[in-house]
């Protein structure tokens, strides 16, 4: 139990320190996060990208890449590694439908709405609330 419990919290901090700094700091291939993404969802939460695919092609390749730079830990911690597949997968799940159904960020997840419509320099958590004054 306290392998899974270890392995969503650092699911939390990894997504939180992924979405603020490589994509809201860094430039280069990550610039696509600001330019098109915020771009889109930044009047009503809406992306219009995610009305042709299930999940976007950038988000699944690093969601990947996070499973798979974590699977040599299914050999000593199979629980953590589990917990860290489940929450990826719960992410894009809900990263998802936020972007694809306004009043379902507005209700389930203000601080992503926030995140989105209001201030971009605040709230990185998608699954997680940053408590923010």
């Amino acid at each position: 139990m306290i392998e899974i419990i270890l392995g969503f919290l650092y699911s939390s901090f990894l997504e939180y320190y992924l979405h603020k700094i490589p994509l809201h700091n860094w430039g280069g291939v990550f610039r696509d996060h600001i330019l098109i993404h915020h771009k889109l969802s930044a009047k009503d939460m809406k992306d219009n990208e995610y009305n042709d695919v299930i999940f976007g092609k950038n988000e699944i390749v690093v969601a990947i890449i996070v499973c798979l730079l974590h699977l040599p830990l299914i050999l000593i911690y199979k629980n953590f590694y589990f917990s860290i597949v489940f929450y990826v997968f719960l992410y894009l799940i809900l990263h998802r439908i936020s972007h694809t159904n306004s009043n379902f960020a507005k209700s389930w997840m203000q601080w992503h709405y926030y995140h989105h419509c209001i201030n971009s320099k605040k709230n990185f958590g998608i699954r997680s609330e940053e408590h923010t004054s």
